[in-house]
């Protein structure tokens, strides 16, 4: 394609091919705001995906903790005849730190209540 070039004076119209050479010249406003609303889409789509991840996380976290508990109580009543308090299995060396997820509350018929305090 050939595109003459022809010095004009004024407000005179522009020829085609130089229509067609301008309009190159970068995006219009709607080509940008349709890019922004795809962009805010996503967004929200992401930010509802992490939420869930997240949720499944801290569901997990409690679930092993609560695992962990157990084992330490079943391991220290297994050694001294009794369930322990959190002090005592990690006194006891079955447990290496009291647990920020759950209480353990040991009952007087000698069985034990695990209560979660706070969430992850």
């Amino acid at each position: 394609m050939q595109v003459n070039f022809v010095a004009r004076a004024g407000s005179e119209q522009l020829d085609d091919a130089e229509r067609t050479d301008r309009r190159h010249d970068g995006f219009s406003l709607v080509e940008i705001l349709i890019v922004i609303v795809i962009l805010g889409i996503l967004a929200t789509v992401s930010v509802f995906a992490v939420k869930g991840v997240t949720e499944r996380g801290e569901t997990s976290v409690v679930d092993a903790d609560q695992d962990v508990l157990e084992t330490a109580e079943e391991s220290y009543r297994s050694l001294h005849g009794r369930y322990a308090s959190e002090a005592e299995l990690v006194s006891a060396g079955v447990l290496r730190t009291e647990s920020t997820v759950h209480d353990i509350v040991v009952n007087p018929d000698g069985t034990y209540t695990l209560t979660v305090v706070t969430s992850p």
